[in-house]
Parts: structure tokens; C-alpha cells; sequence
């Protein structure tokens, strides 16, 4: 498999309890909806994020999130999650 065929496409929508006191949905909370994709698109293809291969797990070393907008209480976010590289230590 080619790694740029591992590809995925999901969609979430906003809970209250992604709400901040701003009326819109909290930095913070741009991060825990990532993780869970990164979840469901390990799961898409049998893995998980402890145990891809016997003793290899993910280390998630950064995070960048680029807003484009704010974010409102039952809105559709996409979040699309590939493969870009893999390296070992």
C-alpha cells in the first residue's frame, strides 16, 4: 500500500461541551476533535494508537492547528487524516 492511499475523511459536529464562555467553540477543543480522528482513522485500517506493530506505538511530538474561523455550537467540522511519513528512532 502506497502510504499516500492512507487516507480518511470524517465528520464531527460541535457539543455544548466544546462551548467556551465566548459563545464559540474553545482553542483547546480543536485538538481533543484531531485526537479523535487520528483515533477513528488508526481504527479504519486495524490499528491503534498503542500497538501498530509488536512494541511500535505513536509519539505525537507537535501539533499545529491554523484557525480559519470561529466555531459555533452544532456546526460540521470535516477532519481529513493521513499518512505523510513514517520514521523510526
Amino acid at each position: 500500500m502506497i502510504i499516500g492511499e492512507l487516507r480518511l475523511k470524517d465528520l464531527f459536529e460541535v457539543r455544548i461541551s466544546d462551548i467556551n464562555y465566548g459563545g464559540h467553540m474553545g482553542n483547546d477543543r480543536a485538538l481533543s476533535f484531531f485526537q479523535d480522528a487520528r483515533i477513528k482513522y488508526l481504527q479504519h485500517f486495524g490499528f491503534d494508537e498503542h500497538h501498530l506493530a509488536e512494541g511500535i506505538g505513536i509519539i505525537l511530538s507537535e501539533s499545529h492547528v491554523y484557525y480559519k474561523k470561529e466555531v459555533f455550537l452544532h456546526d460540521q467540522l470535516f477532519a481529513k487524516v493521513w499518512l505523510q511519513d513514517i520514521k523510526t528512532c
